[in-house]
């Protein structure tokens, strides 16, 4: 029996001529004969296709056999891709006769290779002569193709192999010409390598020429370097002990000196040379009997105040050092003294409980303010001088009017002490420190509190405006210092470094920084911003009571009870000079406008200047003051082998 596949792919009965399927076999015949009267096969006579003579025919009785009959199916299934192959070949049958048995329909490839594993397999598909013929005629055309290739494939090979032979030989001469440039090209690649060694060895040998040279002139450099700074501290020595015998000698000195290395000990020297000649560097208060609390300049830095404890102010000439009035009224110490903006009044506030104020020319008192019932500790101008602001021991503050005395606003609130009070740059606010631990912001018109710095663990010592007063900085008994917003009274940052308490606080004039004084012996230069520690000062062996910035802020100056003030750089937190002479605490350190000189107060019951100007200046006032040269005894004595440094004269005074 026969099953072939429909065009799609599916199984459908194929009727084939019963010889085809016996194939002359008896056993076949017999098994068809069967499977006919089990009504499995179907025998049919048909009229053969190139005659009138029928033929027995077998097919499957009906398609549904096909799938179900398991035996049949199964042997279906493991004949399906002979099936297939048989279905494409009579499909390729019946093309190739339709058109005629043209070459166009021959099989070729894939095709005519299923065929003819179909015919080894003795496939009853071509036992037909045409299917045979097919065959045939299909090999034979592939066979011709191939013989066609395989004598292009000659001529191929014959040019091939001559044009391999032309190619070697180009190529041995090729390779021949290539090996005498590559001989070449090393020759010259070796010389220029031997070229660059030379020119590297001699570049080497100039560099370690070159580094040997670097380090002798660095040697001599450095050599050179420590004689000049040992030089220097001979003739800085050699001046310091001529300043009283001979101030002009010794201002000579200094100025070699300092002309050969500038450092604080030279820096110092010439400061006290310059002073020598100014006469300045002597104690003020000589006519004090009682320690010295505070010390101001005015204005104009041509006068000093100073607070004693004998009861008494002293109005000095900052520059001679002379008394010029002596403000008397007081029944008990005096703890502050401070000039109006105006240079014209000063105030001073005392423990008797008031505050008053004098004329600072004549010394005569212009108006007592009474009110307070226990020790005043401050008394502070505003910005415009027609109003004073004053802290007291009650735990208040008062708003005064300059002129007339008479009490304006009383600021009550704090349940301790109010150590002080100070204006806003504007005037409009005023701000106290408390021993409550509290600072509070006023309005300076009405007497109102507008905020409560509150943060602070113990007593608030002191608190100040920034230069623009944006903010506030407290410091504090519990060792830290606190950056306030001036308007809505928040805690900006807190400075956090310190030891122990501390006593002031103080914005630099930009306002971009911050130095505290410590009981720690340390002051500490902070960024007001970020509250980070910029530089710490470290040098005086007892509490630092003070601290305050030049008028340039390039500088600070330290109060200290080891009776020793320190002027230092507020950049690099280094040491510039120290300032010493008085025998007890130096309680305060103050600049002068100019920044060129400090007054220093002390318990010992003096009040110091001290010229401490700035590198340019040192050496215009030193030269404004050299009135000869050194002579040959001087020059021989002090092994001087040159003469003194120039002395440029031309910027000084007639």
């Amino acid at each position: 029996m026969r099953v072939a596949l429909d065009d799609e792919q599916r199984d459908v009965r194929w009727r084939r001529p019963r010889i085809e399927v016996s194939r002359g076999d008896p056993q076949r015949e017999r098994l068809i004969d069967e499977l006919a009267s089990a009504r499995l096969l179907r025998t049919d006579q048909e009229p053969e296709h190139e005659g009138n003579r029928a033929i027995e025919t077998v097919d499957i009785v009906h398609e549904a056999l096909l799938n179900g009959w398991p035996t049949l199916q199964n042997a279906i299934t493991s004949a399906r891709e002979t099936l297939r192959r048989r279905a494409r070949f009579d499909q390729a049958l019946k093309e190739w006769q339709s058109r005629g048995r043209s070459d166009a329909c021959l099989l070729s490839g894939v095709r005519l290779a299923e065929a003819q594993e179909l015919a080894r397999d003795g496939d009853s598909v071509l036992q037909s002569q045409d299917a045979q013929a097919l065959l045939a005629r299909s090999v034979q055309r592939r066979d011709a193709q191939r013989n066609r290739v395989i004598g292009g494939l000659g001529a191929l090979l014959v040019l091939a192999v001559a044009a391999m032979i032309v190619a070697w030989v180009q190529t041995g001469a090729a390779l021949s010409a290539s090996k005498q440039a590559q001989n070449a090209e090393a020759t010259a690649v070796a010389e220029r390598d031997r070229a660059q060694n030379a020119e590297a060895t001699a570049v080497a040998e100039r560099d370690r020429a070159q580094n040997a040279e670097a380090t002798a002139v660095a040697e001599r450099d450095r050599a050179e370097e420590r004689a000049r700074v040992a030089d220097s501290q001979r003739l800085a020595f050699a001046a310091s002990t001529r300043l009283d015998d001979d101030p002009q000698l010794a201002l000579l000195l200094a100025y070699e000196a300092f002309d050969r290395d500038r450092n604080p000990i030279t820096r110092e020297t010439l400061a006290s040379a310059i002073m020598a000649q100014r006469r300045l560097g002597r104690q003020l208060g000589q006519y004090h009997t009682g320690g010295v609390n505070s010390a101001a300049y005015s204005p104009d830095g041509a006068r000093i105040v100073t607070a004693s404890d004998d009861g008494t102010a002293v109005v000095w000439d900052a520059v001679s050092g002379q008394a010029i009035a002596t403000l008397q009224g007081h029944t008990d110490w005096v703890n502050s003294a401070a000039y109006s903006p105006d240079g014209a009044r000063i105030v001073t506030a005392s423990w008797d409980g008031t505050a008053v104020v004098w004329d600072a020319v004549s010394g005569q008192a212009i108006a007592t303010l009474q009110g307070h019932t226990a020790a005043v500790w401050s008394a502070a101008y505003s910005p415009d001088g027609a109003r004073i602001v004053t802290a007291s021991d009650d735990g208040t503050a008062v708003v005064w009017d300059a002129v007339s005395g008479q009490a304006i606003a009383t600021l009550q609130g704090h349940t301790a002490a109010v150590w002080s009070a100070a204006y806003s740059p504007d005037g409009a606010r005023i701000v106290t420190a408390s021993d409550d631990g509290t600072a509070v912001v006023w309005d300076a018109v009405s007497g109102q509190a507008i905020a409560t710095l509150q943060g602070h663990t113990a007593a608030v010592w002191s608190a100040a405006y920034s230069p623009d007063g944006a903010r506030i900085v407290t410091a504090s008994w519990d060792g830290t210092a606190i950056v306030w917003d001036a308007v809505s009274g928040q805690a900006i940052t807190t400075l956090q470094g310190h030891t122990a308490a501390v006593w002031s606080a103080a914005f630099s004039p930009d306002g971009a920084r911050i130095v505290t004084a410590s009981d720690d012996g340390t002051a500490i230069v902070w960024d007001a911003v970020s509250g980070q520690a910029i530089a710490t000062l470290q040098g005086h062996t007892d509490a630092v009571v003070s601290a305050a910035f030049s008028p340039d802020g390039a500088r600070i100056v330290t109060a200290s009870r080891d009776r020793t003030a320190v002027v230092w750089d507020a950049v690099s937190g280094q040491a510039i000079t120290t300032l010493q002479g008085h025998t007890d605490a130096v309680v305060s350190a103050a600049y002068s406008p100019d920044g060129a000189r400090i007054v220093t107060a002390s318990g010992d019951g003096t009040a110091v200047v001290w010229y401490v100007p700035d590198d340019a200046e040192a050496v215009r006032a030193a030269a404004c003051r050299i009135w000869r040269g050194f002579t040959i005894d001087e020059l021989q004595r002090y092994s001087l082998s040159y003469p003194s440094a120039p002395v440029d004269r031309a910027h000084c005074l007639p």
